[in-house]
């Protein structure tokens, strides 16, 4: 490779001088740094989805579980409430 006091080869016009691989070291560091996060937000993105069906899942068999006993209990006192008064279609009053 001949040199001449130009910065340009006459030539073929390239510059003497070498790049450095820095900025190209830099950049697809940064690239894959992007690319590792972005999967990361996506799995956990996916993980939070995933997380709130089965919560949701299990609220729906709690509050179910929660209104059969409600029910239950319901029941429960108007039978004793029924033994213990008197009907009030007798007319025992003053």
């Amino acid at each position: 490779m001949a040199r001449t006091v130009d910065a340009h080869c006459p030539f073929c016009g390239s510059s003497y001088r070498r790049r450095s691989p820095w900025p190209a070291v830099v950049f697809a560091t940064l690239l894959v740094i992007g690319a590792i996060l972005l999967g990361t937000l996506l799995m956990l993105a996916e993980f939070g989805a995933r997380l709130d069906d089965e919560l949701n899942d299990q609220v729906e068999v709690v509050q179910r579980d929660f209104d059969r006993d409600v029910r239950r209990l319901q029941d429960r006192i108007e039978r004793e409430l029924d033994e213990r008064l008197p009907n009030a279609g007798t007319g025992s009053g003053p």
